[in-house]
């Protein structure tokens, strides 16, 4: 579809829902709220800018650093350089390396195809790149509607022009009512978002101003309990947008958060802003020409491409990866193993990387291919994981794979469901000692 009729579908969406409220003569539905935001997302062709976020650590994190030898530091401070055109991006990450306290950038690229991560001057002693976070640090335009990204989705504007997106949204809106904001007139929007660890859901209250034409969100606050604030009792999070900047497009006057303030607390205890991410305004931009060949990074990893499928779900890596443990070469694996994975199998003597081969082909026979079983549920962000049955002439068995930044990070075995897992290559060292196998094998 060609720019220009792009641009004319925004326009006509923003003046169908501008007609709906002068007609309706109250407050926008909650549809129309919706709808707002998304014709606000996809009026947005192109944005550039540079922007920060500092948060500030609580006493006792503070301790905890201290404890482990870490430098004495009261709060974490990151930089990003941000460029968007339409489905692309390329966030560029300015962090540092708590493990050795030295600066390194972080480069993660969408192309339209292929995702592509590069890190300089060197990799650092820990992933970055958490699932939903796209963009490596929190920015100001995204940040407003991050609860409501499903677990592991992809949390950018992209998404946030989706259809299915907003679909989803309008199913988890419990009630629509007016409100007020800063002496101005609002619409409050509370919605029950699923909890991020399975279990209920999460009240949250979202408010659009009528001074910025109903989007973007300028503010949610959520209430947590269960299981998610043990030992904490109920506490809740909030974000709200401080300041905006006016831009014209051609679906109009548009606002830009430039500031976002956001704190999580004890409930009964009063807000106290700890996070804060603000975009410098001279530097941005929005809807301006591109140059293509900013979404392409020489020399980078390149983890995914659409036309494959998922790393994680992807039966040629997985039968890859049981392969090259029989054939005991992993260490030859480079492309497809994260690098501390690859680091650690480097150090490993040869016994106990031989252990693992040994022990699956005594108990198991040899492999015949595999099949997806499921996705898993991991305990850490940052990884993704998946669950195979890898089919052998002696016996099928259970090999899950661990995911971080599109690269292996994890192995582990099992034989049937409902059994521990054995990692890799701990479930390998007492067979080759002394013939021991794990319960139940």
């Amino acid at each position: 579809m060609h720019r220009r009729s792009v641009d004319l579908i925004a326009v006509a969406l923003l003046l169908t829902i501008a007609c709906s409220f002068a007609v309706a003569g109250s407050p926008p539905s909650a549809e129309d709220i919706l709808a707002r935001q998304q014709a606000y997302f996809n009026s947005i062709k192109s944005i550039e800018f540079y922007s920060t976020f500092t948060m500030q650590l609580s006493p006792q994190v503070i301790a905890d650093l201290q404890e482990e030898g870490n430098p004495p530091r009261t709060k974490i401070e990151q930089a990003l350089h941000l460029t968007v055109e339409g489905d692309k991006f390329r966030a560029e990450a300015t962090l540092t390396d708590f493990s050795t306290q030295q600066p390194f950038t972080a480069i993660h690229a969408f192309d339209g195809e292929s995702y592509q991560l590069l890190y300089l001057p060197q990799e650092p002693s820990y992933p970055i790149l958490m699932p939903g976070i796209p963009y490596l640090v929190s920015d100001p335009l995204t940040s407003i509607y991050a609860l409501a990204f499903p677990q592991g989705g992809e949390g950018s504007i992209r998404t946030l022009r989706d259809d299915a997106f907003w679909s989803r949204l309008a199913d988890m809106v419990v009630a629509c009512e007016p409100a007020r904001l800063d002496d101005s007139d609002a619409v409050k929007l509370t919605l029950s978002l699923p909890n991020r660890d399975g279990e209920g859901h999460v009240p949250v209250e979202m408010l659009f101003a009528e001074t910025t034409g109903y989007a973007p969100a300028m503010s949610w606050r959520a209430v947590y309990t269960g299981p998610e604030a043990a030992g904490v009792g109920e506490f809740l999070s909030e974000m709200h947008i401080a300041a905006t900047a006016p831009v014209q497009t051609d679906a109009g006057t548009i606002y830009i958060p430039i500031r976002l303030e956001a704190g999580t607390y004890p409930a009964g205890e009063p807000y106290t802003p700890t996070e804060i991410i603000a975009i410098d305004p001279s530097t941005l931009q929005v809807n301006h020409d591109i140059d293509d060949g900013v979404f392409t990074l020489p020399g980078a990893r390149v983890y995914r491409t659409l036309s494959a499928p998922p790393p994680e779900t992807n039966p040629e890596i997985a039968r890859a990866v049981i392969d090259a443990i029989y054939a005991d070469s992993l260490d030859q694996f480079e492309p497809l193993l994260h690098p501390l994975l690859l680091q650690h199998i480097e150090r490993m003597p040869d016994w106990m990387r031989a252990g693992t081969p040994r022990l699956l082909e005594d108990r198991f026979g040899s492999v015949e291919g595999v099949e997806f079983l499921q996705l898993g549920e991991p305990d850490n962000p940052m990884v993704r994981q998946s669950i195979w049955t890898v089919r052998a002439d002696g016996r099928d068995f259970r090999m899950k794979l661990w995911f971080v930044e599109g690269l292996v990070s994890g192995l582990f075995f099992r034989y049937t469901d409902g059994q521990e897992w054995s990692s890799y290559p701990a479930c390998g060292i007492d067979f080759v000692a002394d013939q021991k196998v794990p319960p139940g094998w």
